[in-house]
């Protein structure tokens, strides 16, 4: 008779069954070894017959399966003046816990458009968000939601999509439009086809320090779009 473990991992005593090992006798079998009706435990079943069969358990087969969060974006920072649009993907976890655009330290972004303007950009979000007002830089997303496990973009799941086009048509002084990473370029090319005139829309490399390009290729891209309102 195989040897089964007592309480194999991944697998606790539920509320209302019987505990590993444990197996309630009956008067049809007084050993206990009770395979239907009350006093079945299921989960051990499925494990046994696993370890007789040397197969691998992939799941809890009773457990509900883990929910992804879903992830709100932040509203855009725009104003009269704004010129050019930059749009990311979805904020990271750090930017939507400080409600701050690029909030997370390794993200490039910051550093990217102080070396394009030659001015040190203070930490304090105020300041960032006048030196954006300044130089007629909207910033919003192309997600206003989605699942998503942690920041990276390839655990995006289920995307809703922001109303750029009614946003274009609020701001219409807008004339050019970036998107920083290849996710938001093509969450935007898939979704958020729209007549843009005039408009000029550019891939960028994304700001994440997880994006392998050289920062300072990285800054000559960002800067040859800005250029023209510069």
């Amino acid at each position: 008779m195989t040897d089964f473990p007592a309480c194999p991992p991944g697998f606790p005593v539920l509320p209302g069954e019987l505990p590993w090992g444990e197996n309630r006798p009956s008067t049809n079998n007084p050993g206990g070894e009770i395979l239907y009706g009350k006093g079945y435990n299921p989960r051990k079943t499925l494990y046994r017959t696993a370890l007789t069969y040397n197969l691998k358990i992939l799941a809890h087969p009773f457990e509900k399966p883990m929910k992804i969060p879903i992830k709100q974006g932040l509203n855009p920072v725009v104003d009269d003046n704004s010129r050019i649009l930059i749009l990311g993907s979805l904020p990271s976890d750090a930017s939507l816990k400080s409600r701050e655009y690029y909030a997370y330290p390794q993200n490039q972004f910051w550093n990217i458009l102080s070396s394009i303007y030659q001015e040190s950009i203070s930490v304090d979000y105020e300041s960032k968000r006048a030196f954006l007002h300044k130089h007629r830089i909207a910033l919003w997303d192309v997600l206003k939601a989605a699942e998503r496990k942690g920041s990276l973009d390839s655990n995006i799941r289920s995307p809703v999509v922001n109303d750029l086009k009614g946003f274009i048509r609020k701001h219409p002084q807008i004339r050019a439009i970036g998107l920083n990473g290849r996710k938001a370029w093509e969450k935007f090319n898939k979704h958020c086809i729209f007549k843009a005139g005039d408009m000029h829309v550019r891939y960028l490399p994304s700001s994440s320090s997880m994006h392998t390009k050289p920062l300072p290729e990285k800054v000559q891209a960002w800067q040859d779009f800005l250029k023209p309102v510069m």
